[in-house]
């Protein structure tokens, strides 16, 4: 079985988390653990690079709207790029929530410095 992992790197200043092709209930617990460490460093503001994921079942929609409601509260935002044929988000009403976005850069463009500097240190 391949290893899943969840890379992520600071891409002007915001965390931006590369998720895998698929995202399921087998691998939903490591994106929470993945957007849940840098929320702990203080980034109030967190991209989801979902470009290369084809399948996103309701267990990793949960974690993303937990993590949205997470980010709201600390006073950001979690930010998704899906490409085109991802449509679990909009069915389950989760596009409505969170801001979507084609590209990464269109993602961590034109955001105030509050989002992306952490708030704690």
């Amino acid at each position: 079985m391949p290893r899943i992992s969840f890379p992520a790197a600071l891409v002007r200043g915001v965390p931006v988390i590369s998720a895998p092709d698929r995202l399921d209930a087998g691998n939903a617990h490591l994106l929470h653990a993945a957007m849940t460490s840098w929320a702990v460093r203080g980034y109030a503001t967190v991209v989801v690079d979902m470009t290369k994921t084809r399948v996103c079942d309701s267990a990793a929609a949960l974690v993303l709207r937990r993590g949205h409601r997470r980010a709201r509260a600390e006073g950001g935002e979690l930010r998704v790029v899906l490409p085109a044929a991802l449509r679990l988000l909009s069915a389950g009403s989760l596009d409505r929530l969170m801001p979507r976005f084609s590209t990464v850069a269109s993602a961590v463009a034109e955001l105030p410095a509050v989002a992306i500097e952490p708030l704690r240190v």
